[in-house]
């Protein structure tokens, strides 16, 4: 939480979870290689990466609107148990404003 309060960006809020998954070796404690593979692959194809939603083995991803079909594509590759779901996110604040 201390490196969150230095930078609120979501840059750095993207860099402070991929960090805490590297320091805490949390996908090799748990033996999840397939979402590693993904978040690797996510985290070359998009400007802002993804990282592991701490509630369960899912993904989470910041795209722009120009990098969804790549994301869409390589999450597809792993055969999810349910498609991705894409948001769009508010810049003004927390808000969906629109989902698919």
């Amino acid at each position: 939480m201390e490196q969150m309060h230095k930078e609120w960006s979501l840059e750095n809020y993207m860099k402070v979870c991929r960090d805490f998954l590297q320091n805490t070796q949390l996908l090799e404690k748990l033996h999840l290689p397939i979402i590693a593979n993904v978040i690797n692959e996510l985290n070359q194809a998009t400007q802002l990466g993804a990282s592991l939603n701490q509630l369960g083995k899912s993904v989470f991803c910041f795209c722009t609107t120009e990098e969804k079909e790549d994301v869409a594509a390589i999450m597809g590759k792993y055969h999810p148990s349910f498609g991705p779901k894409f948001v769009q996110v508010s810049e003004m604040g927390y808000a969906v404003l629109h989902s698919e």
